[in-house]
């Protein structure tokens, strides 16, 4: 009975969105500057400001090699943060689109599938199994649709890029710090233009803080093991205010 939960644990997701642009804390992120903003700064300069930034904050300078060395920005990728036209539509519009039948028969697949688990991450964080499966088949179709970029490109370009550069500085960071862990290496960073990770999506930061290592390998890996997926989506809800118990 409680799949049936998810096609209204779908429409909680997309009231309340999912991957909000805020930091660790869950602080709102500072202020974006215009959409026709015009970079000033050369990439070179930036990007040389950027690594000794990194590397007086302890990231090592092999890191910073391995991850950005090489990399260029990318001009599709600003291009579309400029012209985001998605929340103009309608809740309803919205809706009808998102939330489908299609994901709704996935979802309670998948509660059948991983019950043990959903189960251990509804006792540890509060979050029920309906609710994580609803975001988890709003963000990427339970894993099927995750982004095909670079997501150090992308995050590299935001990070320069006049209109939310100083956020996206620290996302930056955050995907370094990643592959210092060995969650993931520079090439398994496939993901959003906007710099996301993962079948539920997650910024670096959030990965960083919020990741579980559920399925006991050492690593947390939100891109193939479904029990990190679910253990740190739970996390990641419980952080944000999730009330266990409540309606």
């Amino acid at each position: 009975m409680r799949a049936g939960f998810i096609v209204s644990a779908m429409a909680l997701v997309m009231l309340a969105g999912f991957s909000p642009r805020a930091d660790a804390e869950n602080t709102p992120p500072p202020p974006a500057n215009k959409r026709n903003c015009q970079n000033t700064i050369p990439f070179n300069k930036w990007l040389a400001d950027f690594k000794r930034e990194a590397e007086a904050e302890g990231i090592r300078p092999e890191t910073i090699e391995q991850t950005i060395g090489g990399l260029t920005p990318d001009q599709g990728t600003i291009a579309r943060d400029r012209k985001q036209g998605f929340f103009s539509q309608t809740f309803i519009e919205f809706y009808f689109k998102l939330a489908t039948k299609n994901r709704e028969q996935m979802g309670r697949s998948y509660l059948a599938r991983y019950k043990p688990i959903f189960d251990r991450a509804e006792q540890e964080y509060g979050v029920p199994g309906p609710v994580i499966t609803g975001f988890w088949a709003l963000e990427s179709d339970f894993g099927g649709g995750m982004g095909k970029l670079s997501v150090l490109r992308s995050l590299m370009t935001l990070a320069w890029d006049c209109r939310r550069g100083d956020f996206f500085r620290n996302e930056l960071k955050a995907a370094m710090k990643i592959v210092e862990r060995g969650d993931l290496t520079p090439d398994e960073m496939i993901g959003s233009w906007a710099g996301e990770l993962g079948q539920t999506q997650f910024l670096p930061q959030h990965y960083l803080n919020y990741g579980v290592d559920y399925d006991g390998d050492g690593r947390v890996d939100l891109i193939r093991s479904n029990a990190d997926v679910i253990g740190s989506t739970a996390k990641f809800i419980s952080s944000m205010g999730w009330k266990r118990g409540e309606p």
